[in-house]
C-alpha cells in the first residue's frame, strides 16, 4: 500500500517514543516475600540514611510551611518587586521539591507575571505545566518565550516544540496558531537548521482560514518536507498557495533537494549518525537504493574500523539501531531479501536509545509477514522488553492482525481489530492498514472516507491514496498494494476524493 502500509521506516523513532525505562532488575524470592526488603535496607547504616532522609524532608516542609506563611502576610505586598519575585521562585521550588507541584505552580504564575521574569523562569513555567497537564499553559508559555527571547529558542527541545504544536492542533483546531505566529517571527528552525515543515503548513492552513492568502503563501514557501508538499498539492485547501509558489511545488526538484541538503548538513556535522541516517532516507525517496547501500557501506566501514564508534559519532548509541535498519531497506530495495532479514535482526539486537529495543523489533515482524513467515513475526514481537508508545502499540498491533490473518486465525485478527479500533485516535492509518491486511475492504473503504472528511486527519490520507512509484515487493506485499488500490478505487472513495481534493502521480516512493 503505497503511502499507507506498514513499512520497514514506519517504526523509526516514532514507535520507541514513549518507551519506558530499561526493566528493574530482579527481586530475589526472599525480598519479595519480605516486600522488597533485603537484610542491607535493614542494616545500621541504612537506617542511618533513612533518618537522615527524613530529616531533610521535615525541613524543607518548615520551609515551604515559612515561605507560604511569609507570602500570605500582608506585609509581603509592600516588599520591593525584585524580593517578592525572588520569594515567589524560592517558594516554587521549595514546594515542588516536597511534592506539592499545584501549590509551586502557583508561585511560579505569579512570579512570570513580574517584569523581573526571564527566559529561565518561564521555561520553567513551561515543564511545571507539562507536569501537570496544563495544555493551554504549555502553548501561552513556549507563545511568550518566542515572542519575547526569540535567541534563546534553540534551548528550547524542537522535538518538543514540534509535539507540542501536533498534539494541540489535534485537541483543539487553530489552538496553536499563535505560537506558529510566533515562532514564524521568530525564524525558528528544527534541529540541525531545517524548517518545520509539518507546522510551516499548519500556518499556512490556519492563514488561508482567515482570508491571508499572500501570508500563507510566504509560509508555504518555507515547506520542504517531500510529502507534506505532496499532501498540500493533493489537498483543495491548499490550491491558493500552491498556484503561487507553483514552481516550490515540484516533486521532482523538492526530492533532490532533500538528498543535498541533508547530505550538506551531514558534511558540516560528521559525527552525528542522525543525520548520516537522514542522508540515507532521503535517497529512498527516489529509489536510490544502490546509492543508500554505497552509503550505508561507507559508514558502516569506517565504524568497523574503529574499536570506540561512540568517538566517532557523539550519537552513535542512539542511532546505529536506526542506521542498520536504513541498510535493511536498501537491501529490499535491491529485491536482496535473505540480506535485508539478516540485517533487520541484526538492528533488532541492538538497544535502542539507552534501552530496550521497540521500533526494529516491530519492524521486523513486519518484514516476517512481508515474507509470508507469520509466526516468526510472532515470536519477533515477544522478545520485546521495553514498552512501545501508544502509536508504536498500534504498529505493533497491526503486525499481530496480519500475523493471525495469513495464519487462518480469523477470531484472533477480529479481536485485535477491535481493539484497535477503540484506540484509532493513536494511529489512525495503522488502523487502516490493519484492515487492509484483514481482508476487510468495506470497513477500510467507510474509514478512509471518514478520514478524507476529517479537517485533521485529510493531510496524510489524501497523503496515502496518491499514486507512487512501484518499489520491489514480496508477494505478500502485492496482494496487500492490490487490496489498497481495490480500496481507493471504489466509487464512494474516488467521491470523497474528488470532494476535498485529488490524485496525482509521483515519481517517489510511498511514505
Amino acid at each position: 500500500m503505497a503511502g499507507l502500509a506498514v513499512t520497514l521506516l514506519a517504526g523509526i523513532a516514532l514507535a520507541a517514543c514513549g518507551a519506558t525505562a530499561p526493566p528493574r532488575p530482579a527481586v530475589h524470592r526472599s525480598e519479595a516475600a519480605a516486600g522488597g526488603q533485603s537484610a542491607e535496607s535493614s542494616s545500621p547504616g541504612m537506617q542511618q540514611l533513612d533518618d537522615d532522609l527524613q530529616q531533610m524532608d521535615e525541613k524543607a516542609r518548615a520551609k515551604a510551611r515559612a515561605l507560604q506563611a511569609e507570602i500570605r502576610a500582608s506585609s509581603f505586598k509592600s516588599l520591593p518587586g525584585d524580593a517578592q519575585f525572588q520569594t515567589l521562585k524560592r517558594a516554587a521550588k521549595v514546594s515542588d521539591a516536597v511534592g506539592d507541584t499545584r501549590l509551586a505552580y502557583g508561585y511560579l504564575e505569579r512570579a512570570i507575571a513580574m517584569p523581573e521574569a526571564g527566559f529561565d523562569d518561564r521555561l520553567a513555567q513551561v515543564r511545571m505545566a507539562v507536569n501537570l497537564h496544563r495544555e493551554d499553559d504549555v502553548i501561552g508559555g513556549l507563545t511568550v518565550i518566542a515572542e519575547r527571547w526569540p535567541e534563546q529558542l534553540p534551548k528550547v527541545d524542537s522535538d518538543f516544540i514540534s509535539r507540542t504544536i501536533y498534539e494541540s492542533d489535534r485537541r483543539t483546531h487553530a489552538a496553536a496558531f499563535p505560537l506558529l505566529q510566533a515562532l514564524y517571527g521568530a525564524h525558528w528552525k528544527v534541529k540541525w537548521g531545517f524548517e518545520p515543515s509539518a507546522a510551516w503548513r499548519d500556518l499556512s492552513l490556519f492563514l488561508l482560514e482567515r482570508g491571508r492568502t499572500a501570508e500563507a503563501a510566504d509560509v508555504a514557501a518555507h515547506v520542504t518536507d517531500v510529502y507534506v508538499l505532496i499532501a498540500m498539492r493533493a489537498d483543495r485547501r491548499f490550491d491558493a498557495v500552491v498556484a503561487a509558489g507553483s514552481a516550490h511545488f515540484d516533486i521532482d526538484a523538492a526530492a533532490e533537494r532533500e538528498v543535498r541538503d541533508y547530505q550538506e548538513a551531514s558534511d558540516r556535522t560528521p559525527k552525528s549518525l542522525q543525520l548520516e541516517v537522514d542522508a540515507i532516507e532521503a535517497l529512498r525517496i527516489q529509489q536510490h537504493y544502490a546509492a543508500m547501500l554505497a552509503a550505508s557501506d561507507a559508514v558502516l566501514q569506517q565504524i568497523r574500523s574503529t574499536n570506540s564508534p561512540e568517538e566517532l559519532f557523539d550519537d552513535y548509541g542512539d542511532y546505529y539501531s536506526a542506521f542498520l535498519e536504513d541498510r535493511a531497506v536498501a537491501l529490499e530495495g535491491m529485491s536482496r531479501w535473505d540480506e535485508a532479514l539478516e540485517q533487520m535482526i541484526a538492528a533488532s539486537r541492538r538497544f535502542e536509545k539507552g534501552t530496550g529495543n521497540v521500533s526494529q523489533l516491530i519492524d521486523l515482524g513486519n518484514l516476517y509477514c512481508d515474507l509470508g513467515r507469520p509466526k516468526d513475526a510472532l515470536v519477533a514481537l515477544a522478545s520485546m522488553v521495553a514498552d512501545a508508545s501508544p502509536y508504536g502499540n498500534m504498529v505493533e498491533q497491526g503486525v499481530r492482525v496480519d500475523a493471525a490473518t495469513q495464519m487462518g486465525d480469523v477470531k484472533r485478527a477480529g479481536r485485535l481489530l477491535e481493539a484497535m479500533r477503540a484506540r484509532r485516535g493513536d494511529a489512525p492509518f495503522e488502523y487502516l492498514s490493519a484492515l487492509i491486511a484483514a481482508d476487510q475492504p468495506d470497513r477500510a473503504a467507510r474509514y478512509l472516507v471518514e478520514l478524507l472528511m476529517d479537517p485533521i486527519e485529510r493531510q496524510e490520507a489524501l497523503q496515502g491514496v496518491q499514486t507512487y512509484l512501484d518499489a520491489p515487493s514480496t508477494p505478500r506485499q502485492l496482494e496487500l498494494e492490490a487490496r489498497w488500490h481495490a480500496v481507493i478505487a471504489r466509487q464512494d472513495v474516488q467521491a470523497a476524493v474528488r470532494k476535498v481534493g485529488r490524485i496525482d502521480a509521483y515519481r517517489v516512493v510511498g511514505s
